[in-house]
């Protein structure tokens, strides 16, 4: 089963219809200065609403203590980390806080995704911007060798050509589940359920 996350929730409530989705994963921003960043306060309250799925919390060049800091206090269940972070630091988060490890690559051409591949993190995910819901070319993909997370452009009406094309471990999505930069309860439904029904069309393959 392709796991699905949504990234960038900003209350409990987002929190919870994410849940309410299906969603495996739920995302939120923890390093501040960003338009989805959520405060100490709202981010307790979103990670307690978590239920079954993975809170994943979403650092950019954090010091690796505020790190492992959050994760104790927020009770995470796995890190991403979109910043300049190397392998050094990721083996230190993976070893402080030990918690999985996803580390994120911008994929504009094959040596970013030669990168992704040489990577110590846990999972590694492929993106095509930070959170600007860009797509990328996903013929570069093949070469990673490796599970991973794909993010970029995804929505609920392209998601199922994506996992065709590529087969990630999972997908994660943000802005494509939101009307008006807020997040949609009905593209977050429909987004796991072109997942979902993406799934079952190759499993009956």
């Amino acid at each position: 089963m392709t796991l699905v996350k949504i990234c960038g929730l900003r209350s409990r409530r987002d929190v919870e219809l994410a849940v309410e989705s299906g969603a495996d994963m739920v995302g939120m921003v923890l390093s501040p200065g960003f338009r989805r960043s959520v405060g100490p306060e709202d981010a307790a309250s979103m990670s307690d609403a978590s239920g079954d799925a993975v809170a994943v919390g979403v650092f950019v060049d954090a010091p690796s203590e505020t790190v492992v800091e959050a994760v104790d206090e927020l009770g995470l269940g796995a890190v991403q980390l979109h910043g300049s972070e190397d392998d050094e630091y990721v083996s230190c988060i993976r070893s402080d806080a030990r918690v999985t490890v996803v580390k994120s690559f911008v994929v504009k051409g094959s040596q970013d995704v030669e990168a992704a591949k040489r990577s110590s993190a846990d999972l590694v995910l492929l993106d095509g911007g930070m959170g600007t819901g860009t797509g990328f070319d996903l013929s570069l993909v093949g070469r990673v060798g490796r599970r991973f997370l794909l993010a970029g452009g995804l929505d609920p009406q392209n998601v199922r050509r994506a996992m065709a094309t590529v087969h990630p471990y999972a997908v994660d999505v943000s802005s494509g589940v939101e009307t008006g930069g807020v997040k949609d309860p009905v593209k977050m439904r429909e987004f796991v359920e072109s997942v979902r029904e993406a799934d079952m069309s190759e499993a009956k393959r």
